[in-house]
């Protein structure tokens, strides 16, 4: 059978880094505003240029790749095939429930995200199935460029402060309005970076300089955001992250032979670590320190001046952070979502409503006079929804499409219980991903969880972890 150009090396490095590529920028694009004119986006752009370089390649050998594309997605979705199941049943039955649903053209608002994520994970399994006779591990190619954007856009972030002597709010540490967001992203791309660091470093000095260095430039930046739930969140990972590195120092340093350890040798390592921790967490409260002093000055002299007369920008972070009001716009929210689902007929709260059920209970008058008073402004229809993807779920798609999305859940929980003893690094970091992910979604989702880029990419890594291992596994089986 005539090859196909994937087996063109050029032309497959061309499609990966494409592919790859789009990948950094559909996440990157989650927290920061990369528009270059109109809807035109960099991932919009890659992900164009790898479609046409696959209609290329199937228009100069249809038969090939289209032989090739069942034998990628056979291969490389065949250890999670009853998650794929369970998605395309939520999908399935989302779109079932458009016949039901009150607004169409708004509940078709999510496939967009959801169509450019299956069309990335398509692309990306044709790349691991002609990566499998190399020798690169394809989950690290994966972490570079899932990792990039906390480094590039932190650095960027500070420069962008010293220049302009702020970012888009006068005390927040933000480019985007959406500082949750601007926040998400940082955090997520932070924790792969770390991901990363444990992966590839053999040394343990030259790690704990790694890790020093990332922390340093990105937890003081992610802090800063002043985003509540990353910030939460954070303080719990940074600490998995301290425990980790307990662990992995101790596994880098068994004897693979005997099973033993020198446990001088380890003490002094653990010591290494603990001063490497010390030093980044007073390096970074410094720089959150000193952001706070310089913040402060400018922002006082703002409000004294007669341009930011009432300007109410002085709040420090503890101030931000332990608002005990924060919540009660989101507790209104979800309370009104919780009676809406309690008043359904009893088919409506095994089906759902429809897909733009988590809009329309918002829009209703009742309803919308609440929100109207707790925002002090009038909201425009479809403004507001349920900042909950159970909810979400629930409402759209009642007792079923919620079940669904459990059993979605409980699958990864499942696979990485798979995983476990064969790659404990890779479990360990996916399923905080996961945690935090799902922490983010439980106070912000507008349409769902496949609205989210962010649970896709877990998908990929998952998917990336099970190629790595069989690639692994058929090499031991050539050398034996």
């Amino acid at each position: 059978m005539e090859k196909n150009l994937l087996n063109n090396k050029k032309y497959l490095h061309l499609f990966t880094s494409m592919v790859l590529l789009t990948i950094m920028f559909v996440i990157t694009e989650t927290g920061v505003n990369l528009k270059i004119y109109s809807f035109i986006t960099p991932y919009k752009i890659t992900l164009l240029i790898t479609g046409i370089m696959f209609l290329i390649a199937f228009l100069k050998n249809p038969k090939n790749m289209f032989l090739h594309s069942l034998d990628s997605v056979k291969n490389q979705l065949k250890e999670i095939k009853i998650l794929i199941i369970l998605i395309v049943a939520y999908i399935a039955f989302d779109l079932i429930s458009l016949l039901y649903t009150n607004n169409k053209s708004v509940a078709l608002t999510k496939y967009v995200t959801i169509i450019s994520m299956v069309a990335i994970i398509f692309f990306y399994v044709l790349y691991l199935n002609k990566s499998k006779k190399d020798n690169n591990d394809t989950v690290n190619l994966l972490l570079y460029f899932l990792s990039a954007p906390s480094i590039i856009i932190s650095l960027y972030t500070w420069a962008y402060m010293i220049i302009f002597k702020t970012t888009f709010y006068a005390r927040r540490l933000s480019l985007i309005q959406d500082y949750n967001k601007f926040g998400m992203l940082l955090f997520f791309s932070y924790i792969t970076l770390i991901y990363l660091i444990f992966r590839i470093s053999k040394n343990l000095n030259k790690r704990n300089l790694a890790l020093a260095i990332s922390s340093i430039i990105c937890t003081p930046t992610i802090f800063l955001t002043l985003s509540r739930r990353t910030t939460k969140m954070m303080s719990v990972v940074l600490i998995l992250f301290c425990l980790y590195g307990v662990f992995d120092t101790y596994i880098k340093l068994k004897n693979k032979e005997s099973g033993k350890i020198d446990k001088k040798f380890y003490l002094k390592s653990l010591i290494k670590l603990g001063i490497t921790i010390l030093i980044t967490f007073l390096i970074s409260n410094f720089i959150v320190f000193s952001y706070e002093y310089l913040t402060t000055e400018r922002t006082t002299k703002i409000t004294q001046d007669q341009t930011g007369d009432g300007l109410v920008v002085n709040r420090g972070a503890d101030d931000i952070l332990t608002d005990e009001h924060s919540m009660e716009k989101r507790t209104v929210i979800w309370k009104i979502a919780k009676n809406s689902y309690k008043e359904y007929p009893t088919l409506n709260k095994i089906i759902g409503k429809g897909a733009s059920s988590n809009l329309d209970i918002y829009n209703q008058p009742e309803n919308k006079a609440i929100l109207d008073r707790i925002y002090w402004k009038n909201l425009a229809p479809n403004t507001v929804d349920p900042h909950n993807f159970l909810l979400v779920d629930l409402l759209n798609g009642g007792i079923i499409l919620l079940g669904i999305t459990m059993l979605c859940m409980l699958s990864i929980l499942v696979y990485l219980f798979k995983l476990i003893k064969r790659s404990f690094v890779d479990v360990f970091f996916i399923f905080t991903l996961s945690i935090v992910i799902l922490g983010d979604i439980m106070t912000s989702s507008r349409f769902g969880i496949f609205d989210n880029k962010f649970i896709w990419i877990i998908l990929i890594l998952l998917i990336t972890v099970f190629n790595s291992l069989r690639n692994k596994d058929k090499t031991s089986k050539v050398i034996e």
